[in-house]
């Protein structure tokens, strides 16, 4: 984990430093003021601590697993809300301070205002305050009615999407913010006033003109709120803790036909309700469908610069790039990478059960299919649709070299879960993000998919027609490979696995 923090800091810092740094020599070339940047930088990290937040408060604050302990001792209710809340502010801090530190410290050398460093401390420090407490009202707003509702977690699904789209669309306005013609400083400014507005204190920092005064009241009104939030929050403690746990009350059974399904389909099923009812399961192995169309359909934005004769030029460079582009995307995450762990402690009921390991692995198989095929299909009909002109070599790159890549990076994800199962963990987060099959084949995807790059896109300015050819046999050769290979283990691993 410290290792993680330390690679996170470093290339955040990396990052922010460019970004900043471009963003306010951009500004200070048109002539707006450079300390927007730092207060669009803030704003970054409000939307950033909101959306990372808003899923975490119902298990930190009100439904852990500490509950019974800490209720049975005599500590105050704000005390333990206060407590839980800081250790959500310190991760988003983290971020905020990744992100307006390196703006901050360049827009004092280059405004040549040292005073300024009092306002940085206090942008790091209370910038996540706002987020966390808009994130805590609505996050017990959204549990209350995901829960509740049959298909909560498209809720889930829909926000994070959202946040997609918006992460995406910044970056795209940074793209168009670096061009120097009108349409990019109409971008770079729009971007700026959005962003400086994501986290609304701050504009107490920037307006109030009087030194030291604008300090205070925006410390003071950063301090108040958070402290009438925070006692309200431990004032409904119990309440809120009992509302979000309890299961419903009242619920009408209706006596149906019992259907008795042969052992593959009940298993599959069974596989498809958990995956559909876990939000960090679902939620982190879908971001690559996610991604995979959103990112189409931002570059296509980028190409629009290019005159229409000078992209027809190049029709068929720009099929391989979006065939590149969404199987380096589908491979980030799969379900297949991190499905055995997600067993955990239940795996020996995947022992007892009368089915073969071989028939589990097809299941688990599928199941990547099933969720990520369908992005695949839209990601490879958007660029079809969106390239300027089209032929039929193309269409064979982007519908056929995703699917079969799918299939083998599906493999390939199962077969290092099977050599490197996690399962002893106490939350899904463990099984899902931070385990070893999870970070292996994300990178085995990186590796995989440069090699075909280079194949596909290389070999396209010699023959397009050999590009393709060469990438379809080598992706399905690692495909079947990789198939036999998992269906060859998967019973001698997984006999062997103890709980």
């Amino acid at each position: 984990m410290i290792a993680l923090l330390i690679l996170i800091l470093v290339l955040g810092l990396l990052f922010s430093t460019i970004y900043g740094f471009a963003f306010l020599m951009i500004a200070e070339e048109i002539g707006i003021d450079k300390v927007n940047v730092v207060y669009a930088m803030t704003g970054f990290g409000s939307m950033l601590a909101i959306i990372t937040t808003v899923m975490k408060v119902k298990t930190t604050l009100f439904a852990g697993n500490d509950y019974d302990l800490l209720a049975s001792l005599p500590i105050k209710k704000s005390n333990i809300i206060g407590v839980k809340f800081l250790s959500l502010y310190l991760m988003e801090l983290l971020y905020c301070f990744i992100l307006i530190l390196p703006s901050a410290i360049i827009y004092m050398f280059m405004a040549n205002d040292f005073a300024f460093i009092l306002n940085m401390l206090c942008l790091i420090l209370l910038t996540p305050l706002l987020p966390l407490l808009l994130s805590s009202i609505i996050g017990v707003i959204i549990s209350f009615i995901s829960d509740r509702f049959r298909f909560g977690n498209i809720i889930s699904l829909i926000l994070f999407v959202g946040f997609m789209v918006v992460i995406f669309y910044s970056s795209y306005l940074m793209q168009s913010a670096g061009q120097t013609d009108e349409e990019g400083i109409k971008s770079l400014v729009q971007m700026f006033n959005v962003m400086c507005w994501m986290n609304p204190s701050t504009m107490l920092l920037r307006y109030i003109t009087i030194p030291g005064i604008n300090l205070l009241v925006y410390i003071g009104a950063n301090l108040l709120v958070s402290f009438i939030v925070i006692l309200g929050l431990a004032m409904c403690y119990d309440y809120l803790h009992i509302l979000l746990t309890a299961t419903q009350s009242h619920r009408k059974y209706i006596r149906k036909d019992l259907k008795v399904q042969k052992q593959f389909k009940a298993l599959f099923f069974m596989d498809v309700k958990r995956y559909v009812s876990s939000k960090t399961y679902m939620l982190n192995t879908l971001t690559s469908g996610i991604i995979s169309v959103i990112i189409v359909v931002i570059l296509s934005f980028s190409f629009k610069s290019i005159p229409a004769e000078e992209l027809k030029t190049i029709t068929f460079l720009l099929s391989a790039i979006y065939t590149i582009l969404i199987i380096w995307c589908i491979g980030i995450a799969t379900p297949s990478s991190c499905a055995i762990n997600i067993e955990g402690p239940n795996f020996w009921i995947v022992k007892t059960l009368p089915i073969s390991y071989k028939k589990y692995c097809y299941s688990k198989i599928l199941l990547t299919e099933l969720f990520l095929a369908p992005f695949v299909l839209i990601a490879s009909t958007v660029s079809m649709i969106l390239l300027p002109e089209i032929q039929v070599l193309d269409v064979l790159g982007l519908f056929l070299l995703p699917q079969i890549y799918l299939f083998s990076i599906n493999c390939i994800g199962l077969f290092v879960n099977i050599y490197f199962p996690k399962l002893h963990w106490t939350n899904e987060i463990e099984a899902v993000k931070n385990s070893k099959s999870t970070f292996i084949t994300m990178l085995i995807d990186f590796i995989y998919t440069l090699a075909i790059a280079g194949s596909y896109i290389g070999l396209s300015f010699v023959s397009p027609l050999l590009s393709f050819i060469l990438t379809a046999v080598i992706i399905s050769f690692v495909a079947i490979s990789f198939y036999i290979l998992t269906m060859k283990v998967c019973s001698i691993k997984l006999q062997e696995l103890e709980i």
